[in-house]
C-alpha cells in the first residue's frame, strides 16, 4: 500500500503521513484511524523504543 493510499483510507493529511515517515510525533487519534482503516491493533503498527 502506498502512503497516498493509506492517507486516503485512514482520512489522514499528507502532513501527518510525512510526520509518520520521518519518525515525528502523532496523536493516538491518528494511530486509531490507521488501526481502523487496516483492521488491526495498535501493537501491529508501532512499538515503544526507549530514548
Amino acid at each position: 500500500m502506498s502512503k497516498k493510499d493509506l492517507a486516503e483510507l485512514a482520512d489522514l493529511s499528507q502532513y501527518t503521513i510525512n510526520k509518520l515517515n520521518n519518525s515525528g510525533t502523532v496523536t493516538t487519534e491518528t494511530l486509531a484511524k490507521i488501526c481502523i482503516a487496516l483492521n488491526c491493533d495498535v501493537g501491529d503498527i508501532c512499538e515503544v523504543v526507549a530514548a
